[in-house]
């Protein structure tokens, strides 16, 4: 089953349906472990989208994308268009107001767009520095508009992609983890955080 959510700009991306609570609690104190990356890209992209609370949820595969409604409890879930023919993950929601996603299972490596109306899905391309042939599953977009993406299973590598250039640039940490789900927590301000699959939370160092 592929799922993943994302919160306009102020990023809760590549968060599933399990980990909803580790997403509430992103904000609160996080525990000590920390990954430092060892190289960073310099990248920055303009940033014109305010942040508005909006939540996309995307589920199964080939996936389709749902709207969340928060002004009730329960909350409510809104199908957005029809199913998509491709299988998608890594949510991400970015500052100039696009919703990406990297494709599920095949072309890993493209870069793709949502239709936050329709639920369209346009591939925009191969990201040159992007693996191919392993799927990723959890995505967020920074305030610079710097979309981070980390791979399936214990790794210490997340790739930040610059979404205009369609190029990623790989940061290697100084330790391995499972990531859940991950966020840009903070603003221009703020950094990347990560829930592991065991629920801590993580500080993810992307400037060295």
């Amino acid at each position: 089953k592929v799922t993943s959510m994302t919160l306009h700009v102020c990023a809760l991306s590549g968060f599933s349906t399990s980990q909803r609570q580790s997403a509430k609690n992103m904000y609160g104190a996080l525990r000590a472990l920390t990954m430092v990356a060892m190289a960073a890209p310099a990248l920055a992209l303009a940033q014109t989208a305010t942040c508005d609370g909006s939540l996309f949820l995307s589920q199964n595969g080939p996936t389709q994308l749902h709207l969340i409604s928060t002004a009730s409890n329960p909350m409510t879930f809104t199908a957005i268009g029809s199913i998509a023919n491709v299988s998608y993950n890594a949510l991400g929601y970015s500052p100039s107001g696009v919703l990406y996603a990297l494709p599920f299972t095949a072309n890993q490596n493209h870069l793709l767009t949502l239709n936050q109306t329709t639920g369209a899905v346009t591939d925009e391309g191969v990201v040159a520095g992007l693996p191919g042939g392993t799927n990723f599953n959890t995505g967020t977009v920074g305030s610079d508009g710097v979309y981070y993406v980390k791979q399936v299973g214990n790794n210490g590598v997340i790739y930040a992609i610059n979404p205009t250039a369609k190029t990623a640039t790989a940061i290697n940490l100084t330790q391995s983890f499972i990531a859940s789900d991950m966020a840009w927590v903070g603003g221009a301000g703020g950094g990347l955080y990560a829930a592991g699959d065991d629920g801590e939370r993580l500080s993810v160092g992307t400037n060295g």
